[in-house]
């Protein structure tokens, strides 16, 4: 065990796990038991004859498909908005080609500095 590593005691299933965890996961990993207790708490609620094994096992794989639904719509979000914004991109640059072409040339500064001096 690493010094930014501490233990904590977990109970899942009505036992007590002896677990190590960083720092900065305290929350998450207090997170992930309360999950998986859900998940067997609402199995154990429908199948009162399966075993407590089996139970986490198929919470396992519920939160395991749950994850790999959650990935898969995920990189289809950021491909999703990855297209948008090339396509917002490539309108502001044909935005930015048209303005240029439909200005008037800019004034030679020769002419400004003059104008200045004449002003006064």
């Amino acid at each position: 065990m690493s010094e930014s590593e501490i233990t904590t005691d977990v109970k899942i299933l009505n036992k007590i796990y002896h677990v190590a965890y960083s720092v900065d996961e305290k929350e998450d990993l207090h997170a992930a038991v309360d999950l998986l207790n859900e998940k067997i708490r609402k199995m154990r609620e429908v199948s009162t004859a399966a075993s407590s094994e089996r139970l986490v096992v198929i919470a396992a794989l519920n939160i395991a498909h749950e994850f790999l639904v959650n990935r898969r719509q995920a990189k289809w979000n950021m491909e999703k908005l990855n297209r948008q914004l090339l396509s917002l991109n490539e309108k502001l640059s044909a935005a930015s080609l048209s303005t240029r072409h439909n200005c008037p040339s800019p004034v030679p500064e020769k002419k400004i500095l003059g104008q200045l001096w004449d002003v006064r």
